[in-house]
């Protein structure tokens, strides 16, 4: 293995790390201000500083008014997911959303199937079914009588809605076939996404709130900003160039164990034994996964 793709196994690890902080640090802020306010920010303040990036690089931009009906699709996939993780963090810890969000992968390939007709082979259907089986027994909270009788928590619906948007994302990109990079692409989506925001927030536009923000929270909106959304993208642009899609993929099962350290740092507390048990799985998933031969 050369030095580039073990910067990219470390670049992804990196984003592993972050994505896990971010909803520990979302839970923070999510009964300080409105979810959707929060995400308008979020998006302007990303669209604002990667533009200026494009400008300073001299680069056209062009490509925001050739591709606004793709970028705005786009767009509400990721709001929609945004928004849904906020509100969802009211009524379940970051841990257990965390865990949810694992099944990403597994939601892609059955949304991939419907909408492209591309059929997994069964070796890698059977490797994400056993990170589902682990998202699973942490949504029925370890009791199988909670699958049996429908009894789950609001906060872990909302997160697995809105894992179905991100999954929506992550199938429609490749089809609008938008002839931009990613960075272009990242532009086109926060800055699209930031006009449907503002629309949705106008009655929670929260200036008030925002200006009387701790120093804890302001920490914590930085963080959402820059590593949780610049640096989760860079990293990910990165790797996606120099190492598998399936591997690259593999590293969003590692996601729940960094929420669960970080929440039991940042909280001093301990993490529900049911999730450390749905995580177990859901590690042989990603080791699966990273040992998967690719095709030459």
């Amino acid at each position: 293995m050369n030095s580039t793709k073990v910067l990219s196994h470390f670049a992804m690890l990196g984003f592993s790390v972050f994505v896990g902080g971010s909803f520990v640090v979302s839970a923070i802020l999510t009964n300080q201000i409105s979810p959707d306010f929060l995400t308008l920010l979020r998006f302007a303040l990303s669209a604002a500083l990667l533009t200026c990036y494009l400008v300073y690089l001299k680069q056209k931009l062009r490509f925001l008014v050739v591709y606004w009906k793709s970028f705005t699709v786009l767009a509400a996939c990721y709001v929609f997911f945004f928004i849904l993780l906020f509100y969802s963090l009211r009524f379940t810890s970051p841990t257990s959303a965390a865990t949810i969000f694992t099944l990403l992968p597994f939601i892609a390939l059955g949304l991939s199937s419907i909408f492209a007709k591309h059929f997994p082979p069964l070796k890698t259907f059977f490797v994400l079914t056993v990170g589902a089986c682990g998202a699973i027994f942490v949504i029925m909270k370890g009791d199988f009588r909670n699958l049996l009788n429908l009894n789950f928590n609001f906060g872990d619906l909302l997160i697995l809605l809105g894992t179905i948007f991100h999954a929506l994302y992550i199938v429609l990109l490749p089809k609008f076939k938008i002839k931009a990079d990613s960075l272009e692409i990242t532009v086109g989506v926060t800055f699209y996404g930031a006009i449907l925001l503002f629309f949705i927030s106008l009655q929670n536009l929260e200036l008030a709130v925002v200006l009387n923000f701790s120093v804890k929270h302001w920490l914590s909106f930085i963080y959402l900003v820059i590593f949780a959304s610049i640096g989760t993208f860079s990293l990910l642009a990165f790797a996606s160039r120099n190492i598998s899609s399936t591997k690259v993929s593999s590293y969003t099962y590692l996601i729940p164990v960094w929420a669960a350290l970080i929440e039991t740092w940042f909280t001093s507390g301990t993490v529900p034994i049911y999730i450390w048990l749905g995580i177990i799985p859901i590690i042989v998933c990603n080791v699966l996964l990273l040992k998967k031969v690719e095709p030459k």
